[in-house]
């Protein structure tokens, strides 16, 4: 019998309480584990893409000056 989850699992937690367990793959986890802001880009142009600068004095996003991987 194979394995199908992804390689890395990882707990989410809040106020030391673990509220999801999550897998995913080696990128994922990199990029979860790096300390990250999020962003809710909902409601916001859809012109955001890997690469776009984000500034976070003003909350807004800037024009794309990488390729936005890690």
């Amino acid at each position: 019998m194979s394995n199908d989850l992804p390689p890395y699992k990882l707990a989410f937690i809040i106020d030391n309480n673990v509220v999801e367990l999550f897998y995913t793959d080696s990128r994922m986890a990199a990029i979860l584990l790096s300390d990250p802001i999020i962003v809710d880009i909902t409601e916001m142009p859809s012109n955001i893409q890997q690469g776009s600068q984000y500034i976070p004095e003003t909350g807004n996003f800037g024009p794309v000056t990488g390729s936005g991987s890690i």
